[in-house]
């Protein structure tokens, strides 16, 4: 189930005739619209929903013997962040499960300083407008972590 899953295209559904190619980027937020093929994020969750199926059955009826999607290694007691240190970074497997595609990594995205000024003068309140300032100010050190790659940045 999960290479036929990388490899299947996604039934075809019915699109408006304005609607974006599928897996073209909007140019205004920087999102993707929807691929053709399943995307890795989805793979994940069919992933962990299958091997949960099979662990349940284990564990009350004795079958099947062998889950068919096991754990990571060094993942197998349960125990590998119970006693996180927030002064440390988390522990991670020593390698990715069977069939468990990369998890991907979203680029922080932009809007452009005229959207977010129509955004802003738009706003009624000032509690508002502090929530978004907050929230633009964390957006943009963000972007500077990220680095020159991941799209434009506001003085």
């Amino acid at each position: 189930m999960a290479l036929w899953l990388k490899t299947v295209r996604k039934p075809a559904r019915h699109r408006r005739p304005d609607a974006p190619a599928p897996g073209s980027v909007n140019p205004v937020t920087g999102k993707a619209a929807p691929g053709e093929n399943y995307a890795a994020r989805t793979r994940r969750h069919a992933r962990a929903v299958i091997r949960s199926f099979y662990e349940y059955h284990r564990e009350m009826h004795g079958r099947p013997l062998v889950n068919q999607f096991p754990q990571a290694k060094g993942a197998e007691d349960g125990q590998l962040n119970a006693h996180h240190n927030p002064m440390r970074p988390f522990r991670q497997p020593a390698r990715r499960a069977a069939y468990q595609p990369k998890e991907p990594k979203s680029a922080p995205r932009s809007i452009p300083d005229q959207a977010f000024s129509d955004l802003f003068a738009g706003l009624a309140c000032n509690r508002d407008r502090a929530l978004i300032g907050v929230l633009h100010l964390h957006r943009r050190s963000c972007l500077r972590a990220a680095g020159p790659s991941s799209g434009p940045s506001r003085p």
